[in-house]
């Protein structure tokens, strides 16, 4: 019998030695689990909050909270003789707090996503609110009205509304040199590749008005140190019809015949200049080229952003050229295996429309052009906010510029509403509008543009075009913003928080004030307003004086630049610039 009992000591204590080292190394393991989850959760959320409501997240969340709770209880455990004396101390109870309030955060977490795991439309909002008033957003608009067609290689409305852009601050052109539209910080360089994002999935008036996008381009070949980069003009048509076409022989211009392609051909023998439509490879899924993957196609994401329920897609592809451009990580180098997204500018070219399902289409909507409608259904998802996940996944566009030189102004429940939009459906406006906010330019060009276009069309309902009224239409703009914000872009549908710039009311802009090697004063401007004007220059020596018009010169002159006809005098003289209708 002592025997046994010596026996049996001896393999209780094997046993609980083995017990022991087996609980060690479980320990451990599961600790390794909870400080690799703290440590994903840091990295992933701590730039971009909102990033705590992805699955992998919430995973990681409840690893932590796990592990904290356990190691709790197990620190209790092991003081169980000193446990009361431990309770009554304040580190324990912060412990004990903090330990709660993980739990607290995991549970709350948790709540924000509804059973189909997208987020709700209320605490989305709330949570939206919340961000735009730690970012404060005001954004910009610019319009030009009336302010002329097509003028060979030129678009004079869009010359407006570069000079406009320029005359506050937003510059087209990023070079060291002085000028309207030029600075350091401008937004195109000489050698960027510049992506135009057209509608090309309708004929007629239901694509980008093609005289826009010859004087788009032609702006982007006159940067004033050269431009040595390259144009790309592209679309995906998805699966309605043949799938759009960048040729099509009935177009959206002045000369019906003339198409996106045709427009690229007249830059393409002294500028990289091409096309791309992307229907062709939207069924194609691929990886990013460095990964060694350098066919075209779409890369698709592995899971859908839970507030949208959508998945992105997005294309990359090789142009005639040999560019390799993934439309999310920018200008790929084969040689280093590196990107440089800071050489892709996208600008985003809409046609203002209405449109039979979503009520408007403009520049958020023109980004179902963007992703693989057979790999993502952003379309079906609009509502929920994809395309403001697809916008916060690639980035916002360098600018947003609405074609409302013709539109469909035709609402919800009147016949001809959009997206397609014959040549007799379509209202003449002659207006361009830009932004960097696509949301803002959406909502303000909606209310103020092609409502009133409805209505002068004899339309008593447009509520469907209304941003301000509840409806399909507000509904996906609302969700497009609210997920924009969450990830940190300052979009806004605030009218308080935009600003509108219209040509109409400009003064023209000077553009050199000096005086040139013999002494002579000489003056140069730009015009932003639409019309014809003529100029008189008047000086005076002594601002309590009349001003007269300078000497030398027979005015008024529809020139825009001026040189005095003697050398200046006076210690000082004082100039300024009168402007008149030509008429």
């Amino acid at each position: 019998m002592r025997r046994f009992r010596q026996m049996f000591c001896e393999c209780s204590a094997y046993a609980a030695k083995g017990w022991r080292w087996l609980s060690d190394r479980l320990w451990w393991s599961f600790s390794l689990v909870g400080i690799s989850s703290l440590l994903w959760l840091m990295l992933r959320s701590g730039a971009r909050p909102s990033r705590i409501l992805y699955p992998c997240q919430k995973v990681a969340a409840a690893n932590v909270e796990a592990w904290v709770g356990i190691s709790l209880i197990g620190v209790l455990a092991r003081l169980r003789r000193k446990v009361w004396g431990f309770l009554s101390s304040r580190r324990t109870i912060a412990v004990v707090f903090a330990a709660g309030g993980l739990v607290i955060l995991g549970l709350v977490v948790g709540k924000a996503l509804d059973g189909t795991g997208a987020l709700s439309a209320r605490e989305l909002e709330q949570a939206a609110e919340k961000m735009a008033q730690v970012l404060s957003p005001s954004s910009d608009i610019f319009v030009v009205r009336d302010g002329g067609g097509p003028d060979g290689m030129r678009h004079l409305a869009l010359d407006r509304l570069v000079n406009l852009m320029g005359a506050h601050g937003l510059c087209f052109y990023r070079t060291e040199k002085r000028g309207i539209g030029c600075s350091p910080t401008g937004l195109v360089g000489p050698n960027d590749v510049v992506l135009i994002k057209v509608n090309c999935q309708w004929a007629e008036r239901g694509g980008t008005n093609t005289d826009v996008v010859k004087g788009l381009i032609y702006q982007i070949t006159q940067h004033p140190d050269g431009f040595t980069g390259e144009i790309v003009v592209a679309d995906n048509g998805q699966d309605v019809g043949i799938g759009g076409s960048l040729d099509w022989p009935n177009s959206n211009a002045e000369d019906y015949s003339q198409s996106a392609q045709d427009v690229v051909n007249l830059f393409s023998g002294s500028y990289k200049a091409s096309t791309y439509l992307w229907t062709r490879i939207r069924n194609q899924v691929v990886d990013e080229f460095d990964q060694k993957d350098m066919r075209d196609g779409y890369v698709l994401a592995a899971t859908p952003d839970p507030r949208s329920n959508f998945r992105v897609s997005y294309p990359k592809f090789t142009t005639p050229y040999g560019t390799r451009i993934s439309f999310k990580r920018g200008i790929y180098d084969s040689k280093t295996m590196t990107y440089d997204k800071e050489r892709l500018k996208v600008i985003n070219v809409p046609v203002l429309k209405s449109h039979s399902g979503f009520g408007v289409t403009a520049c958020v909507k023109h980004y179902i052009g963007l992703q693989s409608q057979p790999l993502s259904d952003g379309h079906n998802r609009l509502s929920q906010g994809s395309m403001g996940t697809l916008m916060a996944d690639v980035g916002l566009p360098t600018l947003n510029i609405i074609d409302a030189i013709w539109v469909n102004a035709n609402p919800i429940g009147y016949s001809g509403t959009g997206p397609s939009t014959s040549y007799s459906q379509a209202t003449r406006l002659d207006t361009l509008m830009a932004s960097v906010d696509p949301v803002a330019l959406d909502h303000w060009a909606s209310k103020n543009v092609l409502m009133p276009a409805a209505v002068a069309d004899g339309h008593t309902n447009v509520d469907s075009m209304n941003p301000g009224k509840p409806g399909i239409f507000q509904t996906y703009l609302q969700s497009a913003k609210n997920i924009l914000l969450l990830e940190g872009y300052p979009v806004t549908t605030d009218s308080k928080s935009i600003t509108v710039f219209n040509a109409n009311d400009e003064r023209p802009v000077l553009t050199n004030v000096g005086v040139d090697g013999s002494g002579n004063a000489t003056l140069s401007w730009v015009e932003v307003a639409p019309g014809s004007f003529v100029y008189t220059v008047e000086q005076t020596d002594d601002l309590a004086s009349a001003w007269q018009p300078a000497p030398g010169t027979a005015w008024p002159i529809s020139a825009t630049e001026w040189v005095s006809a003697e050398a200046i005098q006076a210690a000082t003289r004082f100039y300024r610039l009168k402007r008149e209708p030509a008429d």
